[in-house]
């Protein structure tokens, strides 16, 4: 086991500059991926929100709306049976 370690050791004292620069730029490039990607999960969410507001207050709207017609409607029927 001690002899793998020391090999592993060697070997990475051995690694070219070009092969670290190459390693960073990995880690650079899954580090700026994950930022996106979050990014772009936090603009879904914030519009994903606000869709639901916007729905949300044109159903209340529509409910104003319907509660307005049947008041009308309840209140036209009242005066037809009074008429009669």
């Amino acid at each position: 086991m001690a002899v793998s370690t020391a090999r592993s050791d060697r070997n990475a004292a051995l690694e070219s500059p070009l092969l670290k620069v190459q390693r960073v730029a990995v880690l650079w490039n899954e580090a700026a991926d994950a930022a996106h990607f979050a990014a772009l999960r936090d603009k879904g969410k914030a519009e994903s929100e606000a869709s639901a507001k916007a729905r949300e207050e044109t159903l209340e709207k529509k409910r104003a709306n319907l509660r307005v017609a049947r008041a009308a409607q309840a209140s036209a029927a009242a005066k037809g049976k009074t008429k009669s």
